[in-house]
C-alpha cells in the first residue's frame, strides 16, 4: 500500500500556526508537533501563519501585515474546503496575534470543523487574571466569546487552566493541559573540570533579564570566582545588542563572556553539552523550551518564578527560582551551584528524570492522541 493511501485512512488534523525562523515558543511547538510520531496515527496538515518580517514590524497594523493576514485567511479557507479536515488546531499567543487567530477560529466553525485553540503567552508574577483585567472591556468580551466557541482549549500549565475556569467560566472538561515537550538527550552532562560554564539562551532583550545577568557576572568576578558564560539569542529590540556589548565592555567582563547574536536550533546542542548551569532571569515567560532542553541535557536551572516555570522547577531539586530583578539572589544562587560540583550533578540527574516522566515528546504525543480522539 502506498504512503498516500495509508495517509488517506488516517484522521486529518489541520494545524494553523507559525514555524521558525524566527525562533519562539509557539513556532517551536508547531515544528515539534509536525515532526512528531503523531504522523503515524494522524494525517497532519499545516497552514503557516508567520512571515519573515523584522521583530519591530510584527504585530503592527500596517498594510503589509494586513495583506499577509488576508493571504493567510484565504489559504486557510481553501485548505478547509478542499481537504475537509475534521479537526483544526489553531496555535495562538495571548497577545495581539489572538485577534488574527480569532478570525481563523470563526472561519473554521462556520465551516463546521471541530476547533482546538492552543493558548500560549508570557506571564509575569502578575498572572493571567491581572493581564486579562488590563484589557479593554471590548477585548475582554471578544476573548471570552472566542474561547466559548472552541470545542477544546489546550494550555501548557495548571495556572492557565485555573484562570480559564475561574475567571472566564470555561468548563473544566473543555480545557486540556498539554505541557511543552522536548526530546530526552541520550547522554548525560559531564562537569567542566576547567571551571564552571553558564549558559543563557533567549532573546537579547531587557525583559529576558540579560542586564541583571551581566551585573551578577560582574559581582561574581569581583568575588574572585572563576567562571565563563555563553550568551546566545537574536536581538529583541533594535539597538539592544549594541547596548549589551557596551555594558559588557563597561564592566570589563568580556574575557569571561561569549556572545552569539543568533544560532539555529540545530546548532545549540554543543552549547548545552558544554555548559554546567542554565540561566533564564526573565521578567515574562510562559513555559520556555530552553529550560526544558537544558533539563534534558542534565543542566540545573536558575530562573524566575514567572509563568509556568514554578510548575517545572522545584527549589533545590531542579535548580533555583528567584524574583525578577533580584540580582542579589541571582548572584547567590549562581555561586551556590558553581561552588558545588556534587549539587550540579545531582540536580542534573533529577532534571533528566523529570523530562522523561513529564515533558518528553512521547508523553506529549500520547496526550495529543487522546485529545484528538476525544473530538472524533
Amino acid at each position: 500500500m502506498t504512503s498516500e493511501k495509508k495517509d488517506n485512512k488516517k484522521p486529518t488534523v489541520l494545524i494553523v500556526g507559525p514555524l521558525p525562523p524566527p525562533p519562539g515558543g509557539v513556532a517551536t511547538a508547531v515544528a515539534n508537533l509536525l515532526q512528531s510520531d503523531l504522523r503515524n496515527t494522524f494525517k497532519l496538515l499545516h497552514v503557516r501563519t508567520s512571515n519573515q518580517r523584522p521583530n519591530a514590524k510584527k504585530g503592527k497594523m500596517d498594510l503589509i501585515n494586513i495583506l499577509f493576514f488576508l493571504k493567510q485567511f484565504t489559504h486557510l479557507a481553501i485548505v478547509l474546503m478542499v481537504s475537509r479536515p475534521p479537526i483544526v488546531q489553531i496555535e495562538s499567543s495571548m497577545g495581539i496575534s489572538f485577534l488574527k487567530n480569532s478570525a481563523f477560529v470563526v472561519l473554521s466553525k462556520l465551516l463546521r470543523r471541530r476547533v482546538i485553540l492552543s493558548i500560549y503567552g508570557n506571564v509575569r508574577i502578575a498572572d493571567d487574571e491581572s493581564l486579562y483585567h488590563q484589557l479593554s472591556r471590548p477585548r475582554q468580551k471578544h476573548f471570552r466569546w472566542v474561547l466559548q466557541r472552541c470545542d477544546k482549549i489546550k494550555v501548557e500549565s495548571q495556572k492557565r487552566k485555573d484562570f480559564l475556569e475561574k475567571i472566564l467560566n470555561i468548563p473544566s472538561t473543555k480545557i486540556w493541559i498539554i505541557p511543552n515537550a522536548v526530546y530526552l538527550e541520550k547522554t548525560a552532562k559531564r562537569y567542566n573540570e576547567s571551571g564552571p560554564v553558564l549558559l543563557f539562551i533567549g532573546w537579547l532583550d531587557r525583559n529576558k533579564g540579560i542586564f541583571d545577568l551581566l551585573e551578577s557576572i560582574n559581582r561574581l568576578k569581583q568575588k574572585g570566582l572563576n567562571l565563563k558564560i555563553i550568551i546566545i539569542g537574536p536581538e529583541g529590540r533594535a539597538g539592544e545588542y549594541d547596548k549589551i556589548i557596551a555594558n559588557i565592555t563597561e564592566k570589563d567582563i568580556q574575557s569571561r563572556i561569549e556572545v552569539y547574536k543568533e544560532k539555529s536550533h540545530s546548532e545549540l546542542t554543543p552549547f548545552y553539552e558544554s555548559a554546567d548551569v542554565f540561566l533564564l532571569p526573565s521578567y515574562f515567560e510562559g513555559l520556555p523550551y530552553t529550560i526544558l532542553e537544558a533539563m534534558a541535557h542534565g543542566l540545573p536551572v536558575i530562573a524566575t518564578n514567572v509563568g509556568a516555570i514554578p510548575e517545572v522547577i522545584e527549589e533545590g531539586i531542579n535548580g533555583f527560582l528567584i524574583n525578577p530583578g533580584d540580582i542579589d539572589d541571582l548572584t547567590k544562587k549562581i555561586k551556590t551551584l558553581i561552588t558545588n560540583k556534587a549539587l550540579i550533578e545531582e540536580i542534573g540527574k533529577n532534571n533528566r528524570r523529570k523530562i522523561a516522566d513529564k515533558y518528553s515528546m512521547d508523553k506529549q504525543v500520547e496526550n495529543y492522541k487522546n485529545l484528538y480522539t476525544s473530538l472524533l
